[in-house]
């Protein structure tokens, strides 16, 4: 997918999610549609609620041209998430409207919202991020850095340093979070940038973590 698309400054989010799902990563799933009956079927066959997005190369910044719906439980909500998402497609750049679709996922539902990201420093080589991801980064600065390569007990490591391991921990009596697919969920991701020459910088934010699993709901890859 990476080389498919080495042309294109980054991925969409379709393309991403694909790139994720080889790697092993636990991703929602989700696909790319034309129409609102399309919408509807997908989230008949796989549950609802679920998310709708805009997807376009170069989109990075999806939530400032209202480009994310979350929390659609039934048709009559996709309908108006449709109008909605369809009338914010003018919202973006002339060329960017192009080539935009629409992806539509399977809410996951909430859960602790972190942030993992990778990226090329010139002296250092890879780089990965961790920290609170989502709303949280907004109220606390948590960003912590790792040089690549890393393995699970490193990711254990980082992950236990970071300001938001209080709350995946069990803050003040409430149940743990899924700590141990948070660690293999880092390990894989940080391989994409070790293997594909091509990746100049990757994120995935949030991951949200539940207390059994963790999800990769939305990540972008930017190439050289």
């Amino acid at each position: 997918m990476v080389q498919s698309a080495k042309r294109q400054p980054s991925l969409n989010n379709q393309q991403a999610t694909q790139v994720f799902v080889a790697a092993g990563i636990n991703v929602p799933k989700s696909k790319l549609i034309k129409t609102l009956a399309e919408g509807i079927i997908f989230a008949e066959e796989n549950d609802w609620p679920v998310v709708l997005k805009l997807s376009a190369p170069g989109l990075l910044h999806k939530t400032e041209y209202g480009g994310v719906i979350v929390n659609i439980a039934n048709e009559r909500e996709i309908v108006l998430a449709w109008e909605k998402i369809e009338k914010n497609k003018l919202k973006l750049p002339f060329e960017m409207q192009k080539n935009i679709s629409v992806q539509i996922q399977q809410d996951v539902g909430k859960g602790i919202e972190v942030i993992v990201g990778v990226k090329r420093d010139p002296i250092f080589g890879p780089v990965l991020l961790f920290g609170a991801g989502g709303t949280m980064a907004e109220l606390i600065a948590d960003r912590n850095l790792h040089i690549l390569p890393i393995n699970n007990k490193q990711a254990q490591q980082l992950v236990e340093k970071a300001k938001i391991h209080l709350l995946l921990r069990g803050y003040r009596g409430a149940l743990p979070y899924a700590e141990k697919p948070l660690y293999d969920l880092i390990v894989r991701f940080s391989k994409l940038i070790e293997i594909s020459s091509d990746i100049k910088e990757m994120e995935i934010n949030p991951v949200i973590i539940t207390h059994d699993s963790v999800y990769a709901v939305d990540g972008k890859i930017l190439l050289k």
